[in-house]
């Protein structure tokens, strides 16, 4: 008689218990697992990188000092700067008809600096023709195409250093 009684409790009750049982899944299955970066020993952050090679990027380094991103480009984090070299900045100044980075308005070094600034990893095994799939820190979508074995960015930006997203992890 015991088991038919609790039996019948479980019968009265059944929407409750399974809407309980519900609740107990979704709160135990919903939990993400967090992503813990791995460090290795000679990883650098995009700032000392960039201070460590200022033959190739002290324009780059400038900017960070002028737009005040030089901290936040000193954390490690998952995003990706498509630093440009000094012989590029140089050329950009040429084309805006300025002769350094004091000539443009502060709008204008925000813009520049943002639009090299990926908020996620970008590994050159990644773009494919057509844009690059993640926008910049802008917001635009940058666009990719192919010449030879060369990665040209926006019609006129050659990547010069190819690291695949297996060499980031």
């Amino acid at each position: 008689m015991q088991i038919h009684s609790t039996y019948k409790r479980f019968i009265q009750h059944r929407s409750s218990v399974l809407f309980l049982l519900l609740i107990c899944l979704l709160f135990s299955y919903c939990a993400e697992e967090p992503l813990n970066w791995k460090l290795r020993s000679d990883d650098q952050n995009v700032g000392d990188y960039i201070a460590n090679n200022p033959d190739q990027f002290s324009e780059f380094a400038k900017l960070m000092e002028l737009t005040d991103l030089k901290a936040v480009l000193n954390v490690k984090g998952p995003y990706t700067v498509m630093v440009p070299t000094n012989e590029a900045m140089l050329e950009y100044y040429k084309e805006k008809k300025v002769s350094s980075l004091n000539d443009f308005p502060e709008a204008s070094r925000q813009s520049l600096i943002r639009n090299h600034i990926y908020c996620s990893l970008q590994g050159t095994d990644w773009i494919g023709l057509g844009t690059i799939r993640d926008t910049n820190a802008l917001g635009d979508y940058m666009t990719s195409e192919f010449k030879d074995a060369d990665i040209i960015l926006n019609k006129n930006a050659k990547i010069i250093k190819k690291i695949s997203r297996l060499q980031m992890d």
